[in-house]
């Protein structure tokens, strides 16, 4: 499990879920997620790690969803170069934006 996960995870256990809180602690997390990221990729991610960054097992399944037009974040293109590239900063706010989702329905099925 994702690191990022699992310490959102024991925050929501030691019940630190008032709506400030929340937001500090994503705020936070998200600067970590990006922090880790840069030193990772630096401000662009691109190839193999870009897509498997955004869950697919393959470029094949990246290529495909790219054509549909359901790459989450906004990819491009870069002059001479064969890859496809996306801003790491795009990367780590599309993440974030799952794990939000996660948190919300936990606390959807807490209620």
């Amino acid at each position: 499990m994702n690191i990022y996960l699992m310490n959102l995870f024991f925050i929501l256990d030691q019940g630190h879920t008032s709506p400030n809180l929340k937001g500090l602690e994503m705020a936070t997390t998200e600067r970590n997620l990006l922090k880790d990221l840069m030193d990772r990729y630096g401000s662009m991610v691109g190839g193999k790690d870009l897509y498997l960054a955004l869950g697919f097992k393959s470029y094949g399944a990246f290529r495909l969803a790219n054509e549909r037009n359901e790459i989450p974040i906004k990819i491009f293109k870069i002059p001479k170069r064969r890859d496809w590239y996306g801003l790491t900063s795009d990367l780590a706010q599309w993440q974030m934006s799952l794990t939000q989702k996660l948190l919300d329905n936990i606390e959807e099925t807490r209620s």
